[in-house]
């Protein structure tokens, strides 16, 4: 006998299909109309719109229209960035993974960023040795460069979240590195630029020291980067080396990361992003500015110098600070200790370089020897000042 409850699976399912069928609709006319889409929940991050696919008798042909358009759908649709967070949400939840391809779980879900782990646990001092001599002197080539044109020039290696929490560092797959590989690279590194004169501040080993004195981690457990106590400690070791007045700093801390304190978090694109975690919210405190002018500081660095810069803004006199990020990816410059980010101007790079009193290049040590920014900054000062 027929029931007519049988008949409430289909419908249920006909009336779900009208329905997300209307609403995708209705999104495209309010995308077309206001050039911004309906979502369920936060957009996800790191996702871009797919490209779109001329409509053509050869791409129906071939199916590549169908396909572009199906993925267009697909990124438009209100439900989209729910289902990708939900999902995301229940590996982390259930099987503490992530499905994010550039973030790995560690230990007490600390986060790291997976080309940092890569890096730590594949080091082999002697392969380093055989290139890194080679890298010092032409450090040291950059800040006689620098000499000659009447300028200080600073060379700062910053940590890698690895190198200084290798206690947290998932435990698959093992490092293969041995201990003494993984913890010789930087001394070896820090030796050669002493054997070449070069000067230099060591935030590694700042942090490192620090780590006793605070009773948070000075990397966040859902972030990449040092978080503002550890830079701010970073800046006033290179206002040392600069024999410039250090910035005194208090601090308070907060439960409630954001920004650069949760960006491994934030990729990872979950319904409730990790934020159980004690971050520092630093407060400066400026020297007096007495007969002094404006000290002005380029640095050509990465992106571990956001809050070293935003630091040394406090600076007596308001100095002018521009940081040219990987040499080409922005122009930073930090007006009332706020970042402010532009595109790269050459010829004003050009000129900043130029005009500086301080020049200072970074590297993290995540990134020695390969560099993109320092090969591209040395073969600039060898064509304009050599």
């Amino acid at each position: 006998m027929h029931r007519r409850w049988d008949e409430l699976p289909v419908a249920a399912g006909a009336a779900v299909t009208l329905a997300a069928g209307v609403l995708l609709i209705l999104n495209v006319l309010v995308g077309a109309l206001h050039g911004r889409y309906m979502k369920l929940c936060a957009d996800v991050y790191g996702v871009e719109a797919p490209d779109q696919v001329p409509l053509s008798a050869r791409s129906l042909l071939d199916g590549s229209y169908q396909s572009a358009l199906g993925r267009r759908i697909g990124h438009f649709e209100p439900y989209f960035p729910l289902a990708v967070r939900l999902r995301n949400q229940m590996e982390f939840s259930l099987f503490g993974r992530s499905e994010s391809p550039i973030v790995d779980v560690g230990k007490d879900d600390y986060l790291y960023e997976q080309e940092y782990v890569v890096e730590y646990c594949s080091r082999n001092l002697q392969a380093f040795m055989q290139t890194a001599p080679a890298w010092a002197v032409q450090i040291r080539e950059m800040e006689d460069d620098a000499g000659r044109h009447g300028q200080r020039f600073l060379y700062v290696l910053t940590p890698s979240k690895a190198a200084q929490y290798p206690e947290f560092l998932p435990a698959s797959p093992p490092c293969r590195a041995s201990a003494a590989d993984r913890t010789g690279v930087v001394p070896a590194w820090l030796g050669l630029l002493r054997r070449d004169g070069v000067k230099f501040v060591d935030t590694t080993a700042v942090v490192s020291a620090a780590r006793a004195l605070y009773d948070f981690p000075l990397f966040p457990r859902g972030g990449t980067h040092w978080n503002s106590v550890a830079s701010a400690l970073a800046a006033q070791a290179i206002e040392r080396q600069l024999m410039l007045p250090p910035v005194a700093f208090t601090y308070r801390v907060s439960w409630h990361p954001d920004g650069i304190d949760m960006d491994d978090a934030g990729v990872m694109n979950m319904m409730f992003p990790l934020t159980d975690y004690p971050v520092p919210v630093v407060r400066f405190q400026p020297p007096p500015a007495a007969g002094c002018r404006p000290l002005r500081i380029t640095i050509v660095g990465g992106s571990f110098m956001w809050g070293v810069g935003a630091a040394l803004s406090h600076l007596p006199c308001s100095p002018r600070i521009v940081e040219y990020w990987y040499w080409s990816s922005g122009a930073d410059t930090w007006p009332n200790g706020v970042i402010q980010k532009a595109a790269v101007d050459p010829a004003r790079r050009d000129a900043d370089l130029r005009a500086a009193d301080v020049i200072i290049y970074e590297e993290n040590e995540e990134v020695l020897l390969h560099s993109r920014h320092g090969a591209l900054f040395y073969r600039w000062l060898r064509a304009n000042w050599h």
